[in-house]
């Protein structure tokens, strides 16, 4: 198993890394948004939009 040691410059690094991982939140995000906002029409308690919505994630 290799290890790593992260120093100063590599906090460019993790900056890259931290902004790819929130485009990627926000793509996913926008994929799912019709469908999320579907369930919430459809109204419900909140314990049910809910389970909808994990489900929608599975």
């Amino acid at each position: 198993m290799n290890t790593y040691t992260l120093t100063r410059t590599d906090g460019s690094l993790l900056d890259d890394v931290g902004m790819e991982f929130e485009m990627d939140l926000i793509a996913i995000f926008n994929l799912m948004q019709s469908d999320i906002l579907k369930i919430i029409d459809e109204g419900g308690s909140p314990e049910e939009i809910i389970s909808k919505i994990e489900k929608l994630l599975e």
